[in-house]
């Protein structure tokens, strides 16, 4: 796969991104993921920090698993029930997995207020936190992978494993990492203005330093700010699709070649 093919497989998916339908199931999702994500962040202001932290991320994986069954749904064109179903044996593991390490984070947290050794024992495991927080960074990111390229697989019901979100990159590191860069770019661009736009209104419009006020007023705001995001979400799903056909027309073409290749040898 060449640049040139990048760049008509990214032509492509812009062009398919204009399915009312489509856009309205991406926009459901989005204020599903924002109401979510508000409904966390209230919480999180009625507890201590440790649980805090916990609670601002826990919807980021929430919203990979809406995400994730939103774009089976639109990308599918048989058996979506099914597909979706297959949804949750991505998604659940997820969540299950952050929650193990919020576990271990809040155990440590606790460790440490045990009298006389706490503090001595907080200072030698130091590097846990440091190390269940990256494992969380990394879950996070492999949420994302999960959404470019096995979103496709299961919405075509082709067979698929956990596995099989590192086929992409094993057969071809540059091109798989430069695909997912050209899906999530635009999302990102998106994201950045709407959030710059969200903080110019709590700036220019909010008179009150109440964080709760603050987000009540975003509450108001997630029916635009999720109407203007779902064009490029919608992209980001339709060129992962792409990419995912596209490799699927070159395999034979390099099985048919690949005999030459050893006869001409």
């Amino acid at each position: 796969m060449t640049l040139n093919d990048l760049s008509l497989l990214f032509t492509r998916a812009w062009q398919k991104v204009w399915n009312l339908n489509k856009l309205l199931i991406i926009f459901g999702v989005l204020v599903l993921s924002g109401l979510v994500c508000l409904f966390f962040q209230i919480a999180a202001h009625f507890t201590s920090p440790p649980f805090r932290y916990s609670l601002q991320v826990l919807p980021l994986f929430l919203a990979i698993g809406f995400l994730l069954a939103g774009g089976v749904y639109v990308l599918g064109e048989k058996e979506k029930k099914k597909s979706l179903l297959q949804t949750t044996y991505l998604s659940i593991p997820l969540l299950v997995t952050f929650l193990l390490l919020w576990v271990l984070l809040g155990f440590l947290v606790l460790l440490k207020s045990v009298p006389y050794v706490g503090k001595v024992l907080g200072v030698l495991l130091a590097f846990l936190p440091f190390l269940l927080n990256l494992a969380t960074l990394l879950l996070f990111v492999g949420g994302l992978l999960a959404l470019f390229f096995l979103t496709p697989k299961i919405a075509m019901g082709k067979k698929w494993e956990v596995q099989s979100l590192w086929e992409p990159i094993a057969r071809s590191p540059f091109i798989a990492s430069l695909s997912l860069l050209i899906g999530i770019v635009p999302v990102w661009i998106a994201w950045e203005v709407l959030m710059g736009a969200l903080k110019l209104t709590f700036q220019t419009y909010s008179f009150s330093e109440s964080p709760l006020e603050r987000l009540l007023q975003a509450f108001f705001t997630i029916l635009p700010f999720s109407a203007l995001l779902a064009p490029f979400v919608l992209f980001f799903f339709n060129f992962g699709q792409e990419v995912e056909e596209a490799v699927d027309h070159a395999a034979p073409h390099r099985e048919d070649s690949s005999p030459s290749d050893q006869e001409s040898s």
